[in-house]
């Protein structure tokens, strides 16, 4: 799968960032190219790999495709050739989100892909219990989507969402797992979002002729030791931080103008600091930046 990304990203995916950049949705083109490679389908050994190289060609769509993965595994078949997302932020403490009487309610701030994807998988917190609703991703009467303002990946298509007695029949439900072994194992967040940032990284070291191929080797064997999970995130998003920020540097004024790499890769840096992050994370990011 790895050598499939690389070719995506060299040949399609790098060369459209800009324009991706400016619009207001990745091109549909874009993950069909993705789902014709078979990345809606399976999720191989190297996925962390190929996380890191889609993403070094362009951030949006990646971010679009990497919401796939977790109803990949637990909704499996249900999917049915369907394009997913997903709404987790309900889990959050103090999250209004909850299910009376077979109807969803409350408010979920962040969903990306909304207009690109077929289905938005909903995780509700029932007592002890986490349960997943693989939902129609169409707005109406009991759903209303808010687009996002944000300072990269604008094509992304991220919404808020907001449930008012939405419909959420049993049969939609797709998995259900305890909520504290959960909450444990969320709390250090997910190794794999931290690919993203060395995508980023990957990118501007190729720009820079490998300024930064021995640090993000290091990083790469820090994001695989699952027990510092909160460290080796905040070391990839501080490094995406530093890089992008070298590039801006070697670039020089022009680096800032509209529509050029280095300005676009700073943005999307900064996205980084806070995409997905947890208070481990945070904490140890910010003694990084201030110490």
């Amino acid at each position: 799968m790895a050598e499939a990304a690389a070719k995506i990203a060299e040949e399609v995916l790098f060369p459209a960032a800009a324009a991706v950049d400016r619009s207001d949705r990745v091109p549909a083109g874009h993950l069909d190219l993705l789902a014709d490679a078979g990345f809606y389908d399976r999720a191989g050994d190297d996925l962390p790999e190929v996380v890191e190289i889609l993403a070094s060609g362009c951030l949006a769509t990646t971010f679009v495709w990497i919401q796939h993965l977790s109803p990949l595994f637990t909704a499996g078949a249900a999917l049915r050739g369907r394009r997913a997302g997903i709404a987790y932020a309900g889990l959050a403490p103090g999250s209004d989100l909850h299910v009376q009487g077979g109807r969803l309610s409350g408010h979920v701030p962040w969903v990306t892909g909304w207009d690109l994807i077929d289905v938005v998988q909903v995780a509700v917190r029932e007592g002890d219990q986490i349960r997943y609703y693989l939902l129609d991703a169409v707005a109406g009467p009991t759903l209303e989507a808010e687009l996002q303002e944000l300072v990269a990946v604008q094509a992304s298509r991220t919404v808020s969402l907001t449930f008012d007695g939405h419909p959420v029949p049993e049969e939609l439900l797709v998995h259900t797992e305890d909520y504290e072994p959960w909450s444990q194992k969320n709390a250090s967040g997910s190794s794999l979002n931290g690919f993203l940032s060395l995508g980023l990284v990957r990118r501007v070291s190729r720009l820079l002729d490998g300024a930064f191929d021995d640090e993000l080797t290091a990083c790469r064997a820090l994001l695989a030791d699952q027990e510092r999970t909160p460290q080796a995130r905040a070391a990839a998003s501080a490094l995406a931080w530093k890089a992008a920020g070298a590039l801006v540097t070697r670039t020089g004024s022009g680096g800032i103008r509209a529509g050029e790499t280095a300005q676009r890769l700073a943005r999307e840096a900064a996205f980084l600091l806070v995409f997905a992050s947890r208070p481990s994370i945070r904490t140890e990011l910010y003694r990084r930046m201030t110490s």
